[in-house]
């Protein structure tokens, strides 16, 4: 953050408003160190004014994590292991969103953006769409079989 004194933490709601979130760890770091800020219990924090890093914690719904934000900012996700934005079909990053692998998951960057958005997925959902692909291959290849034993037999 750059020239802030205060930050509100909130998720873009359904139509864009600005819902309130609860965060947890928060930490703000400016040159010096670690700085000490004030809150006012309701998802907003206030502290001098100034260049900062902020750090919190927060919980995501809905497999999916938004940010939006009034000036750019760089902003920095990291996925536990056990999670993934990789695959197409499933996952997704916003666009300037770089992915890369960490030694506990994955950390998606983006640099100077206004928008920071991705929607992520457990190895669970990853199974069952090779799954579902497994089957339809195994249809199509059935299908086929019987066409073709219809085309030959009636040459015949």
């Amino acid at each position: 953050m750059v020239d802030a004194e205060e930050y509100r933490f909130t998720e873009p709601g359904l139509l864009g408003e600005a819902v309130p979130i609860q965060a947890r760890d928060i930490r703000l770091i400016d040159g010096s160190g670690e700085i000490v800020f004030s809150g006012d219990g309701e998802s907003r924090i206030t502290f001098p004014k100034g260049d900062y890093q902020l750090f919190y914690e927060g919980t995501l719904s809905g497999n999916s994590f938004a940010a939006v934000f009034s000036d750019p900012h760089n902003v920095t996700v990291y996925l536990p292991a056990a999670y993934d934005v990789r695959n197409p079909f499933l996952g997704y990053v916003s666009q300037g969103g770089k992915t890369g692998v960490v030694e506990d998951g994955l950390a998606i960057t983006w640099e100077k953006t206004r928008y920071a958005d991705l929607r992520y997925y457990d190895e669970t959902r990853e199974i069952i769409l090779h799954a579902f692909g497994m089957i339809w291959i195994m249809v199509m290849v059935i299908l086929l079989f019987g066409y073709y034993t219809m085309r030959v037999s009636t040459k015949e």
